[in-house]
């Protein structure tokens, strides 16, 4: 009887041991985990512009689309291209830490 009781003993000290090992697993050791983050990056990016102005300026890369008077007069509408900055996101694959618990909520 005794055998037994020091079995279960044993048995229970293993068991509590092997749980509290468990908590401090997932609420305290962090482990590696891979998942994909949205980047912001800057880019150029061509757009045309339409204007409606006396004379063109030829020099910005405009042209004339319409003149005045029936095509006898001044330019009075112009295309003209452009750039400008936009900021634009792509997608990482980036590699983090955290511990099981944190992971899972």
């Amino acid at each position: 009887m005794t055998n037994e009781k020091e079995n279960s003993k044993g048995l229970f000290i293993v068991i509590s041991i092997l749980i509290i090992a468990i908590i401090i697993i997932i609420t305290i050791v962090p482990f590696p985990y891979k998942t994909t983050e949205q980047k912001p990056y800057t880019a150029t990016e061509s757009y045309t512009e339409m204007v409606n102005t006396k004379n063109c300026d030829y020099s910005s890369s405009c042209s004339c689309i319409h003149l005045s008077w029936g095509g006898l007069g001044a330019c009075d509408s112009c295309r003209c291209s452009r750039t400008r900055s936009v900021t634009k996101y792509k997608t990482v694959l980036v590699t983090k830490s955290a511990t099981l618990l944190e992971q899972w909520s």
